[in-house]
């Protein structure tokens, strides 16, 4: 038995590929992200049917390199009773102000999540 954050977060990605997300260039890699976060969204889709995704912690920072491969590795198990919420596009909520430019917005601001809706 293993726990989703041991292959679908940060921390995952580090010891999977042996380099942090903001060092990963490749699509296929992100690809075999999405396809890791997608194993345990499913569960939680299945039971919760949430309208809102919110994918927090570093991970949320990159989600417009696997978000669209996430939802497409999402929409291969959509059925009645798993609705997959959609997406029109990655979303941003501002967090605290950060020094590093890689993560921040125009305003300075950290982006640190993003999330899909219905």
């Amino acid at each position: 038995l293993q726990e989703w954050e041991d292959f679908a977060s940060g921390r995952a990605i580090l010891q999977i590929f042996g380099k942090p997300a903001r060092d990963i260039a490749s699509d296929r890699d992100w690809k075999i992200i999405a396809h890791n976060m997608c194993v345990g969204l499913l569960d939680m889709l299945a039971v919760f049917q949430p309208e809102i995704v919110v994918i927090g912690g570093g991970i949320g920072h990159y989600f417009e390199h696997y978000g669209p491969h996430l939802m497409k590795e999402l929409k291969k198990y959509e059925t009645p009773l798993i609705p997959i919420p959609h997406s029109s596009r990655g979303i941003y909520f501002a967090g605290r102000p950060r020094k590093n430019k890689s993560t921040t917005n125009q305003r300075g601001i950290e982006v640190c999540t993003a999330f899909f809706t219905k």
